[in-house]
């Protein structure tokens, strides 16, 4: 009787070890599926963050704008 409860609490217990494998195994496949959607997320905005920076070297020149008063500071050729 007390072999079987002993059997039995052991059988219960890597039951629940594989439960918990299981459980965080998804867990981390779904934190992995969105950081690749967050790095998607950055490499479409580098690539829309370079678009405009091209745009406006062509319409002002080499320089860059203060995001806080949005005047654009002209580089000097150095």
């Amino acid at each position: 009787d007390e072999e079987w409860k002993t059997a039995k609490n052991i059988s219960d217990k890597h039951n629940t070890v594989l439960r918990n494998i299981g459980r965080l195994k998804l867990t981390h496949i779904k934190i992995q599926k969105e950081i690749e959607k967050e790095y998607s997320e950055l490499e479409s905005f580098d690539e829309r963050n370079k678009s405009f920076y091209d745009q406006l070297v062509e319409k002002y020149g080499q320089g860059d704008i203060d995001t806080d008063t949005g005047e654009f500071i002209k580089k000097e050729n150095v």
